[in-house]
């Protein structure tokens, strides 16, 4: 199931995550802040850095397939798909164990 075409930008995208073998993902830096302490930590500094909020950044990803990338997006954007926990994604881990 794709739910998003990551391959290009989209809505206002303003980030590109880049893998293994140059494959690239559109995002945005708001979305993946929101579901990932790792990857809202890493945006930050590069703000921090002199990139600006509304600038164009590319984050390198290079040790994740792109497989693993889709499924990360996909877990993330809605409409959401199961994950496997490989970016410490708090939020959703606190969400499936007040349900367990």
């Amino acid at each position: 199931m794709d739910c998003f075409d990551f391959s290009r930008p989209w809505n206002y995208s303003d980030l590109v995550v880049l893998c293994q073998s140059g494959v690239t993902f559109h995002a945005h830096k708001c979305v993946l802040s929101m579901w990932s302490d790792t990857l809202a930590s890493e945006i930050s500094e590069r703000i921090a850095e002199g990139e600006t909020k509304t600038s164009h950044m590319e984050l390198e990803a290079y040790r994740h397939n792109p497989e693993d990338m889709r499924e990360f997006l996909e877990a993330i954007y809605p409409p959401n798909k199961p994950i496997n926990g490989i970016y410490e994604i708090l939020a959703i881990k606190w969400l499936c164990t007040r349900h367990i």
